[in-house]
């Protein structure tokens, strides 16, 4: 009786896909050219490829290297738990905001700016609570 079962195992190389312009173009593991960087996947059995987006071999190397922890279940589960905290997280803050409140986060954005701004964006927000507060 022969077994159907795939091992699991996860292969990631990262190769060059050349211009049509490149003198090297048909040398897929040269590394020095600026042309786009591919990562190739062999994951359960399947084959995949996906843009590196980067035009350095070591990043690309970068790149292939944090994709395993990308790929990993024990992650993919953590990002998912983190994603729906995240939503509670959302879902608990105020529906609607006061003026004032709305100024005090939009003034606390703008720290860091030169004085003359400052003065600016502290009188309007001076005329935005007065004109809240007459409606």
């Amino acid at each position: 009786m022969k077994s159907t079962v795939v091992p699991s195992t996860t292969t990631i190389t990262v190769f060059t896909r050349h211009s049509p312009k490149c003198p090297h173009k048909d040398k897929r593991d040269w590394k020095k050219c600026k042309c786009r960087k591919a990562l190739y996947f062999y994951e359960d059995g399947r084959d995949k490829t996906i843009s590196a987006k980067r035009r350095s071999w070591a990043q690309a190397q970068e790149f292939a290297k944090s994709e395993p922890a990308e790929r990993h279940p024990v992650q993919r589960k953590l990002r998912q738990i983190d994603g729906k905290e995240e939503e509670k997280r959302v879902a608990a803050l105020p529906k609607f905001i006061t003026v004032s409140d709305a100024l005090t986060r939009w003034a606390a954005g703008l720290k860091g700016r030169k004085l003359s701004t400052s003065k600016v964006h502290a009188t309007f927000a001076k005329k935005v609570q007065a004109w809240a507060s007459r409606t």
